[in-house]
């Protein structure tokens, strides 16, 4: 594991924290890893990747029951 601050001031381990709870997020949304990646290399900016993420989260599919923690309204 990296340690140390980095060049905005957070430390390594925050940075890691913040990835890692993303990438759960996103997996849990429906989204690969690598697709947010990709995603992101692409020119998408995380602003956006994570208003995709809460859309998902939010809105159920026809058909399927909602996620858990997430009511249909």
């Amino acid at each position: 594991m990296l340690t140390g601050p980095n060049p905005r001031g957070t430390t390594r381990p925050d940075l890691e924290n913040s990835v890692a709870k993303l990438a759960i997020l996103g997996e849990q949304a429906g989204f690969k890893v690598q697709d947010m990646i990709n995603l992101l290399q692409a020119g998408l900016t995380l602003e956006t990747l994570l208003d995709l993420i809460a859309w998902r989260l939010e809105s159920p599919v026809p058909g399927e029951l909602p996620r858990a923690g997430v009511t249909a309204s």
